[in-house]
C-alpha cells in the first residue's frame, strides 16, 4: 500500500515507476498482485545476473574499505541463499510472463553494464528514446 500510494503522489506525472528491490518473495508478489492488480502495467523486471563466485569476491573487497560487518563470507554466502530460496521464484514468475530483462553483472568495466541496461529500457519501453 506504501508503494502505491507513494506511485500516486506528485511524481505520477510521469507514470513511469522504477521499483528497486521488490518484490523480494513470493509473498511480496501475492500482496503487490492483490494491492494493485491490472492498475499498473509492469513492463519488465531488470535481473543483473552474478554467480556466487563473483559476488562473493567483489562483496569480500568491498568490505575491506565499506566498514560493513555484514560483508563477511559466512554473511554472503547467507545472503546468497536467501536470495536463490525467496527471490529467485519471483524472477522465475516473471521470466514466465516473457518480463524478464537479463543483465550479466559479471562483467567488468561499468560502461559495458550501462549500455546493456539502456537498451534493457529502450527494448522494452522504445518510447523513452525520444524524451529527453
Amino acid at each position: 500500500r506504501l508503494l502505491r500510494r507513494a506511485m500516486g503522489q506528485g511524481a505520477a506525472a510521469h507514470k513511469v515507476f522504477l521499483v528497486d528491490g521488490f518484490p523480494r518473495n513470493v509473498e511480496n508478489l501475492q500482496g503487490w498482485q492483490q494491492e494493485v492488480g491490472d492498475a499498473v502495467d509492469v513492463r519488465f523486471v531488470l535481473f543483473f545476473h552474478c554467480g556466487e563466485k563473483v559476488m562473493e569476491e567483489r562483496l569480500i573487497n568491498r568490505g575491506k574499505t565499506s566498514g560493513r560487518v555484514d560483508d563477511n563470507m559466512e554473511s554472503i554466502r547467507k545472503r546468497f541463499r536467501v536470495f536463490q530460496e525467496q527471490t529467485m521464484p519471483v524472477v522465475e514468475h516473471f521470466r514466465a510472463l516473457g518480463k524478464v530483462r537479463e543483465i550479466n553483472g559479471e562483467q567488468t568495466g561499468i560502461e559495458r553494464i550501462y549500455e546493456d541496461v539502456r537498451a534493457a529500457f529502450l527494448d522494452a519501453m522504445p518510447d523513452l528514446s525520444t524524451q529527453s
